[in-house]
């Protein structure tokens, strides 16, 4: 996943910079190991890759300063109106076969931050359900 990578699978115009997220797998991107960074904007934002275990899990971190427009890795210096924000994926066997994927986002930040929570809960929604659905077509396509 990506800027400029595999892409975010969400709603590309707004979260790949217009350009289509992958339709299958790219060999020349290593898989991510901890410590990493992942680009997450066109601006020079990143996530930091918190854990990475290949094929159940997959964690990211961000710290976001500057009213949401700077974002940077996870251990960064946090000031008093920085927050931080991880983003999990987890893969979980089914009982009978298949797989489901887990989503979870935690932000974790000032208290100005809660009268945001409804808005950025919405906004991300919308593009969560994207991108579930998009990974979900590119797996399941024979």
């Amino acid at each position: 996943m990506g800027w400029g990578r595999a892409g975010w699978y969400s709603i590309d115009r707004i979260d790949n910079g217009g350009a289509p997220s992958a339709r299958t797998l790219l060999p020349g991107i290593p898989p991510p190991t901890p410590g990493d960074v992942i680009p997450a904007d066109g601006r020079g934002g990143v996530f930091e890759v918190l854990v990475a275990d290949p094929p159940r899990a997959l964690v990211l971190g961000v710290l976001i300063r500057g009213g949401g427009r700077r974002l940077l890795p996870f251990r960064a210096a946090r000031d008093g109106g920085s927050w931080r924000m991880t983003w999990a994926f987890a893969l979980r066997p089914l009982p009978g076969g298949g797989t489901r994927l887990v989503v979870r986002m935690r932000v974790a930040g000032p208290r100005s931050l809660r009268l945001l929570g409804p808005g950025i809960r919405a906004g991300h929604g919308v593009m969560q359900r994207a991108q579930l659905r998009n990974l979900a077509r590119r797996v399941e396509r024979p």
